[in-house]
């Protein structure tokens, strides 16, 4: 016996729902929480002032609260108190957990549309066609290969990126006063 229309959709917004507990959310992603610790110097970091200004630059030294920082075009460093900024980002070595974070999230993405298009494929060579089932069928299963594809896709490739996490912008947290 064969799941009726909306017990299949119930199905895939459970599946979508699971995967995207295991991959996390996009701002959870970008504001991985970290420590102004992980800035040595040398590091290339990128900071957002007021009103949306971003600044790439080189990391030189510590000055109390304030970093000195080489930015390109400038003679002198440029020293900003970390108070001052809105984000900070460091292009360093990833966590294993950052790189966990970041490969389920690509992974997903690009689940979502290979398992989309293979379900579609499926469903029109007649591989999943059932001659009893609705005209509407064929979006069912492509819902069904994107909701399979965003979980094995974050799965796969949030494992690898795990276990080789590579390089890469980390948000740093910064301190409230």
């Amino acid at each position: 016996m064969r799941a009726s229309v909306p017990q299949r959709l119930r199905a895939v917004r459970a599946i979508l729902i699971l995967g995207a507990g295991l991959c996390g959310s996009a701002p959870e992603v970008s504001a991985q929480s970290s420590d102004t610790n992980r800035v040595s110097a040398g590091d290339t970091v990128r900071v957002r002032m007021d009103r949306g200004l971003t600044v790439e630059a080189v990391f030189q030294r510590w000055e109390g609260e304030s970093m000195a920082l080489s930015v390109e075009g400038l003679t002198a460093p440029w020293v900003v108190s970390v108070f001052d900024m809105q984000a900070l980002d460091v292009y360093t070595d990833r966590t294993r957990r950052e790189g966990f974070r970041h490969g389920a999230l690509l992974g997903a993405a690009a689940g979502l549309f290979l398992g989309a298009a293979i379900g579609v494929a499926l469903n029109a060579s007649g591989a999943t066609d059932d001659p009893d089932a609705p005209a509407d069928q064929i979006v069912t299963e492509g819902l069904r290969g994107a909701a399979l594809g965003i979980v094995a896709g974050g799965l796969a490739f949030g494992i690898y990126r795990g276990r080789h996490p590579g390089r890469g912008w980390i948000g740093l947290e910064l301190p409230t006063r």
